[in-house]
């Protein structure tokens, strides 16, 4: 569970969509920010071939202005803002660090996961994507 910028509590859904990607950052972590319009570009490319992106901020529970400026700063359109409120979901996963991305199957299983930033327009990330949507 996580919240949308209204402060409302979101369930994530796994079978409504086939490969769901829950992409965890922050706008203070240097990575995390140069990959994010890569993110946008994931999500605007796949945007009709059932996958969803979800991105959770870990940028701490009253910062959904800050999360939201980000998105505007950097034309971030194609992805919600989401803050991961008393970091519940992050520290459930056991990461190290961020960014970290968790690749999640329509049954809701974790399929793959990337801690560290991830080269989105790379053959290995793209032909990953493209199997798993298949």
């Amino acid at each position: 569970m996580f919240k949308d910028d209204q402060g409302h509590t979101i369930t994530l859904d796994p079978a409504a969509a086939k490969l769901t990607i829950v992409h965890f950052w922050a706008t203070w972590c240097t990575p995390c920010s140069a990959e994010m319009p890569e993110v946008d570009a994931a999500q605007a490319s796949y945007d009709s071939k059932d996958l969803k992106i979800i991105t959770l901020s870990m940028d701490g529970d009253n910062q959904a202005d800050k999360v939201k400026a980000f998105f505007t700063e950097h034309n971030i359109a194609h992805l919600t803002p989401y803050l991961d409120r008393g970091m519940e979901s992050f520290n459930a996963i056991h990461s190290p660090g961020l960014p970290t991305t968790l690749f999640i199957n329509h049954t809701g299983k974790e399929i793959a996961r990337a801690e560290g930033p991830l080269d989105w327009k790379s053959k290995e990330t793209i032909g990953f994507i493209e199997k798993a949507l298949h």
